[in-house]
Formats: C-alpha cells, sequence, structure tokens
C-alpha cells in the first residue's frame, strides 16, 4: 500500500473533522423569501441567496407537532419512505402579513419572514426555535455562522446547511453513539457510522444518528444516509449547525416541551420496539474474551 493511500485510510477510520464554515470556501447564504406556493398541503417558499443563486423551502405539518423542512435546489426525493410511519398530515392555515408568513397549529406559532429572513416557532410567546442571525465577520454575508443556505466544495458539489440559535442554559442530547460526554453542547461530530477499529477515542462509531434533542422544546432529525455535519456550538458556542454532503437537507422537528415527549414524537415517525423476548436477558457470550 503506498503512503498517499495509507493516509487516506486513516482519515476515513479517524475521520477528519474539517469545520462546515471554512474561510477558503464559497457560501451562498439566504437573504430573503422571492415567491411562495401551496400544493397537497405542502408548503413552498423560493429563497434568494447572496450569490444570486435560488433554493426552495418546503414545510409539512403533522397533526403530532412535528414539521418535515426540506431544502433544495433541483429536487427533493422522499427517501426512506418504506422505513418510516406515515404522520397524519394537517392542511396550514398560512397567513400572510408585510414582513413574514405566518403558520399556528397545536399551539405553535410559526412564522417566515421575508426579506430579513429568517424561522422562529414560538409557543405562548416563548422562543422555542430561531435560526442564528447573529453578526461579526467579513465573510459568511457578516454572520458568524450563516443562518441558511448553501457550502459549494471545490468537487463543485454544493450542500445545504442551516444553523438555530442557542440559549445559554440549553442543553442538548442525541446523535447516537459517541465517545464524549452524554451533553453534546460544545462538540463537533460527523454522522456516519462504520468500523471503530476497536478504539474509542475518535468520532467514529458504529451507531451515529443525525437525532438532537433540546431541553428547550424541540428536537431534529436529519432524515439522510449520507455523512451529516453537526457543530453543537463548538465553531460558535451559540450556533447550531448542520450540513448534509448531499443536495437537500430533509429534517423533522418535533416539538414537545419535555424530552419524554419529543422521544414519543420520534417513534411515532420511525416506530416502537416490542418488548424483548426473556432468552434475550440470558448469558452474553463475546468472542473478544
Amino acid at each position: 500500500m503506498s503512503f498517499s493511500k495509507e493516509i487516506d485510510t486513516i482519515k476515513y477510520n479517524y475521520g477528519n473533522q474539517s469545520s462546515i464554515f471554512e474561510t477558503d470556501k464559497d457560501f451562498g447564504v439566504v437573504t430573503k423569501i422571492s415567491d411562495h406556493w401551496v400544493k397537497d398541503n405542502t408548503l413552498f417558499f423560493e429563497t434568494g441567496l447572496s450569490d444570486l443563486h435560488k433554493g426552495t423551502i418546503s414545510l409539512e405539518f403533522f397533526e403530532n407537532s412535528t414539521i418535515r423542512m426540506k431544502y433544495f435546489r433541483y429536487n427533493a426525493d422522499n427517501r426512506f419512505e418504506e422505513h418510516l410511519n406515515n404522520l397524519n398530515v394537517i392542511k396550514p392555515d398560512l397567513k400572510e402579513e408585510a414582513d413574514r408568513f405566518s403558520v399556528e397549529f397545536n399551539g405553535y406559532l410559526v412564522e417566515i419572514f421575508k426579506k430579513d429572513f429568517d424561522f422562529v416557532v414560538t409557543k405562548d410567546g416563548k422562543k422555542v426555535l430561531s435560526l442564528y442571525k447573529r453578526l461579526g465577520y467579513e465573510f459568511f454575508e457578516k454572520y458568524l455562522a450563516p443562518p441558511m443556505g448553501w457550502k459549494r466544495e471545490e468537487t463543485h458539489n454544493a450542500y445545504p446547511f442551516i444553523s438555530f440559535d442557542l440559549e445559554n442554559d440549553e442543553n442538548l442530547y442525541g446523535l447516537g453513539e459517541k465517545y464524549k460526554s452524554v451533553e453534546r453542547r460544545g462538540i463537533r461530530a460527523e454522522i456516519l457510522s462504520q468500523s471503530t477499529n476497536i478504539v474509542n477515542t475518535t468520532d467514529v462509531s458504529y451507531s451515529s444518528i443525525p437525532l438532537l434533542y433540546s431541553t428547550r422544546g424541540y428536537g431534529v432529525l436529519v432524515n439522510s444516509g449520507f455523512k451529516t455535519h453537526f457543530d453543537v456550538g463548538s465553531y460558535c458556542t451559540d450556533a447550531l449547525s448542520i450540513m448534509p454532503e448531499e443536495a437537500c437537507l430533509d429534517m423533522f422537528i418535533f416539538l414537545d416541551p419535555t424530552l419524554k415527549g419529543l422521544i414519543g414524537k420520534y417513534t411515532d415517525l420511525t416506530g416502537r420496539i416490542s418488548n424483548l423476548p426473556d432468552r434475550s436477558y440470558g448469558t452474553i457470550v463475546s468472542r473478544l474474551y
């Protein structure tokens, strides 16, 4: 094996955790909503980008207080549908004002702002979820972490990303098996299940899941089989940024004031396991011992 191939093997097995936001890359950041339409109970919003390109956001609302958000440029295939339960879709009552669109459902208010683009979810006047809007750099359209848009790679691929605002007292849990603290605030993770080579000192694991729960009352599941990057307050301490390495960002956003309720919303979608048979609690013999 050549030295270069050995290096590639090391990068594959142990991960190369590059930041989502790199100053030597080109970014197109969403700046406004330029058009909207409704089709089959799904809302569509055309977005204008800082690099003059466009993208499309689609939103579906479900009876169990779940929102499905997709962000894409050309198409948004329904992937893994055979593995997901059919949630009951509700017809959104879309209202339009001078500066925003809004939908009320199950006690939540969802607002999509037009020119100063933002996506905000509130309940009883209290903010549950919103995009990251903090300014501070001369690049990334002057954002510390751009709220939504596309990252362009040297391969000419473009990957969609989104950044949510984090509160100081907010805790986040999830991402599957990670050899780090149970509370995920402050880490950077790449979700791609692969061999660990019997080590637990890296981000690589067999059981990574692109799923996070927040104590603010929301959860996010990225519906993707591609490598997905999560920056949980690492690059910016008050920003949660997500980017799959594919041409569509497909997310389920679960809304519930308790972690137990959020897990219930997740299993509404994925299904719940049955009770294990008694014999499964017996002696487990491993070939490693």
